[in-house]
């Protein structure tokens, strides 16, 4: 890196150290860290900064010694260093390239400070829970090969695909016949319980037994779990949906159960949670695309080309499935059509 960009970074890291300092901010050599004492709730932790070396040119991250956070407050991820739970307090699109050092610090931690004020005062938005759930509800990822919509509750099928993972499949033999043709191997099904929760997931997130227990019985399908759960062939793992504003969201978590034999309900057990990629048409045209796409994926629409080139492979990947192709040979023999 040249010397005078060398020169540049530490004269703003500087400025930046400086600010802390007179923030009361001290420094950990062991964690290469600024910390602080606040109190939050009549308890006292660890609010911590940490600068990149990078620094103005990447920004700050902040963190606060509490595991109780994660689940209780949203943007706030799980408590997995020593350093403690990370504020995802800026979206990446957000970040704007700022050359003063100070201007960023002192923006950042006023936004940091205001994040934590409204939590402290119960003033935080409720539905961000909801908007960031995949990122909350992350134990495990379980694919969804959607190929008819779930209202009611019923019993599907979850696969475990050879170099893949576990697939839910609502039509098992279109599940099994693709993964064929792409040389992946079933290796085994097992039967798995659905259940539409509708509007019953909100803050605060269930994460145990009893709250999930309490969401299925006001839903009336305590009957339907008992009496399948424990059958033969029966996944402990239970798959449900919920909306998030007009659109419909997955999830799973898992049952615990006694040497994999009989599920027991314990009242204050945590679950395990599994984070749902759907992989069906509809989806990937949809995220991949826009309704045009997602459109064209969903019916049977017939496209008739006159030359082969690029334009058959660029309608292909927006969802067309069927193709008369009018391929030119020589003015002679004609052409063919396929």
């Amino acid at each position: 890196m040249d010397n005078n960009v060398n020169q540049w970074l530490e004269n703003e890291q500087k400025k930046t150290f400086d600010y802390l300092y007179s923030q009361d901010f001290k420094f950990s050599e062991s964690q290469n860290i600024y910390y602080k004492k606040i109190t939050f709730n009549s308890k006292n932790i660890d609010l911590k900064v940490l600068i990149p070396n990078e620094y103005p040119l990447k920004y700050p991250k902040f963190y606060i010694d509490d595991k109780s956070w994660h689940l209780t407050y949203p943007h706030v991820e799980e408590y997995k260093t020593s350093l403690g739970s990370s504020i995802c307090y800026l979206e990446d699109e957000d970040k704007v390239p700022i050359m003063d050092g100070a201007t960023i610090i002192k923006n950042e931690l006023t936004r940091i400070l205001s994040i934590i004020d409204e939590y402290h005062n119960n003033t935080f938005q409720k539905d961000d829970f909801l908007l960031e759930f995949d990122s909350y509800w992350g134990d495990e990822i379980i694919y969804l090969d959607l190929y008819n919509q779930l209202q009611e509750a019923q019993i599907l099928k979850i696969s475990n695909v050879q170099k893949f993972g576990r697939v839910i499949s609502t039509n098992i033999d279109n599940t099994i016949n693709n993964f064929t043709v792409l040389n992946h191997e079933i290796t085994k099904t097992e039967d798995i319980l659905f259940l539409p929760f509708r509007n019953y997931i909100s803050y605060p997130l269930p994460t145990t037994y009893s709250k999930i227990m309490n969401i299925i019985r006001e839903l009336g399908y305590e009957d339907f779990l008992r009496s399948n759960i424990n059958k033969c062939k029966m996944s402990k793992i239970i798959l449900f949906s919920f909306f998030i504003g007009k659109e419909i969201h997955f999830g799973t978590f898992t049952l615990h159960s006694i040497k994999n034999i009989v599920t027991k309900f314990i009242h204050n057990y945590d679950i395990k949670k599994g984070r749902v990629k759907r992989i069906d048409r509809e989806r990937i045209f949809t995220r991949g695309g826009n309704n045009l796409t997602r459109y064209i994926s969903m019916n049977e629409i017939t496209v008739g080309i006159i030359g082969c080139g690029s334009l058959a492979f660029k309608l292909a990947k927006s969802g067309v499935k069927n193709f008369i192709l009018i391929c030119p040979v020589s003015p002679r023999y004609g052409c063919l059509v396929s």
